[in-house]
């Protein structure tokens, strides 16, 4: 197992305008899952899952998350994909940080890609 400790401090005359607000404030732990398949000779799916622990300073939930993508790939060097970020939550926050807090949420987008 490795472990990394941190300490953090301003050098002299230094300024930090978020005041030390999240530094220090990661996950324990952190696990990346990733697949890729080519299902046909145009057609590829995606999938990516994350696991993260929780902001223990900040009271910040770990959460579980998953990301889907569906791409086709057309003969004249087009590609169309069809991707679904964040589809295991309806939201999460991220930061413990309020001055850089967001709410995440599930969302779809659709991407054309020209290559040439």
């Amino acid at each position: 197992m490795v472990t990394l400790d941190k300490e953090f401090r301003l050098k002299p005359g230094e300024i930090d305008i978020a005041s030390l607000a999240s530094v220090g404030d990661d996950p324990s732990w952190q696990v990346l899952l990733n697949s890729r398949a080519q299902l046909t000779e145009r057609l590829e799916l995606d999938v990516h899952l994350r696991a993260v622990d929780e902001l223990a300073a900040s009271g910040v939930d770990g959460f579980v998350e998953a990301d889907v993508r569906l791409g086709w790939r057309f003969d004249n060097g087009l590609e169309l994909a069809l991707t679904g970020a964040n589809l295991l939550n309806d939201t999460r926050i991220e930061t413990g940080d309020p001055g850089r807090q967001r709410v995440l949420g599930r969302s779809a987008y659709l991407t054309l890609r020209a290559g040439f």
